[in-house]
């Protein structure tokens, strides 16, 4: 008891500061709302406004830039009248001179952005190559890395569309997913490695954990785990819950092991064409026998079953 009301009364004679009060040791703001702490942080502003940099060199370019936030040594240092850019981290959009409206979170994150705009980038040296590219959007380690030019690309996992340098409208979701992929255009891959081979190819869509691994072809679908990958350079193939095979282009695969099949809006329909069949490895095709002989022969087969129906029933009426 003795020891607690001797901290008490030490504690009461402490001068607390108040709500809202200044922390020891404030950086104050300026006139215009800047506010800096860190050898050379924003030195050079002029007429910018609204603008917070701590750390040695962040945004020490800066003169009329306006909205800009700056935590991390050299973060957006050479920026000069760029606005609305948030840096987090050592270098972090270090040599964006004129870019705005990016996000930059995590250690040399979109390093050598220069005029590139309206990109988010979260994670160690995601979009660390991007200069001119926008629109884009990376979380991961080294996530669009590579990237320099590319506009409104989604890539979140590690590595994910890592070596892309003229990216259009990809989507990779997965670690490493899509992270060969160096021009391709409008390919989404969803899954871990998924996509990881391509290199080129365009309109390729692909979702599962190693779906359509090794192709390297355009304008085909792959859905399940390791849906087609054993695919290679085809095009325009669709794997569903199947590998595939390393020729296939203009291939259709549903399933692998299935036994039965049930398709609906199918049987009682009519129509007016050849007719298909299936051969033993469950490929479909049609056939080239002519429709009129299989409907005679149709016709002779339904004409003795109703001769063995009658036969049957004279035989129970015995």
């Amino acid at each position: 008891m003795k020891h607690l009301l001797t901290t008490l009364s030490v504690l009461a004679t402490l001068t607390l500061p108040a709500w809202g009060a200044a922390p020891p040791n404030n950086d104050p703001s300026d006139a215009a709302g800047n506010t800096a702490g860190g050898t050379h942080a924003l030195q050079a502003t002029t007429y910018g406004s609204h603008s917070t940099a701590y750390g040695r060199d962040a945004l020490a370019a800066s003169t009329g830039g306006y909205v800009n936030t700056a935590f991390g040594n050299s973060a957006l240092m050479t920026t000069t009248t760029s606005q609305e850019n948030t840096a987090v981290g050592i270098d972090a959009m270090l040599y964006t001179t004129m870019g705005s409206g990016n996000t930059a979170v995590g250690a040399w994150s979109m390093l050598n952005n220069t005029i590139g705009a309206d990109n988010t980038a979260v994670g160690d040296s995601a979009m660390g190559l991007n200069t001119t590219g926008a629109r884009n959007t990376a979380v991961g380690f080294g996530a669009l890395f590579a990237n320099s030019g590319g506009q409104s690309n989604v890539a979140l996992g590690y590595h994910a569309l890592e070596k892309g340098t003229t990216l259009w409208n990809n989507v990779a979701v997965g670690e490493a997913a899509l992270a060969e992929t160096t021009i391709g255009a409008n390919n989404t891959a969803v899954g871990k490695s998924a996509l990881v081979s391509n290199t080129s190819g365009i309109e390729n869509t692909a979702i599962g954990s190693g779906a359509l691994q090794s192709a390297k072809g355009s304008y085909s679908i792959a859905l399940g785990t390791l849906a087609g990958s054993r695919v290679l350079g085809g095009f325009s193939n669709i794997d569903i819950g199947n590998r595939g095979m390393p020729a296939d282009t203009r291939t259709i695969r549903i399933g692998k092991d299935q036994t039965k099949t049930f398709i609906a809006g199918i049987s009682g329909q009519p129509v007016i064409g050849d007719v298909v069949v299936i051969d033993s490895t469950g490929k479909l095709g049609t056939t080239s026998r002519n429709l009129d002989a299989m409907a005679a022969q149709l016709a002779a087969q339904q004409l003795q079953i109703a001769d063995l129906n009658e036969r049957l029933l004279k035989l129970e009426s015995k």
